[in-house]
């Protein structure tokens, strides 16, 4: 009897201290808040929008609708670069000061950065804007991070 009631407090304590365990774990980092409005958490998505407007002597409507979303784009993906390059690693350093002392981990970065998915393109008189979105379980395992 003292054997069933010394095995049901020891279950029960060790239940206990690991409820208490996960409750201490270090919590997982959060997302940095973003620098602008250009940047959104759409689910599991890190969306960022860019602008840009055709350069130089445009001939037709078919070159300025391209060479804006080309700038556009550039401009989505110099924003996120930029947000990425500022986000903390789990070792304490920075992502952009590891992809300076890392040529490969440089690379991953470009590659990353490049892979994202166009969601919309909307053309105005003047500027094109296009919005651009990335998963953020891609980000984690590309910069060896764990955000939530």
């Amino acid at each position: 009897m003292f054997l069933m009631r010394d095995a049901a407090l020891c279950l029960a304590c060790a239940l206990a201290f690991s409820a208490c365990a996960s409750a201490l774990a270090p919590a997982k980092p959060r997302w940095p808040a973003f620098p602008d409005t250009n940047f959104m958490h759409v689910g599991g998505f890190l969306q960022v929008s860019g602008t840009g407007r055709a350069q130089g002597k445009v001939t037709s409507d078919a070159q300025r609708m391209s060479l804006g979303r080309d700038t556009a784009l550039l401009d989505a993906r110099r924003r996120l670069r930029s947000y990425l390059e500022g986000l903390a690693l789990p070792d304490g350093s920075a992502v952009g000061q590891k992809a300076a002392d890392s040529k490969e981990y440089e690379s991953g970065l470009d590659s990353l950065v490049r892979s994202v998915d166009i969601v919309s393109t909307r053309f105005d008189a003047d500027v094109t804007a296009v919005v651009i979105r990335l998963p953020k379980t891609r980000v984690n395992a590309a910069l060896g991070a764990d955000y939530q």
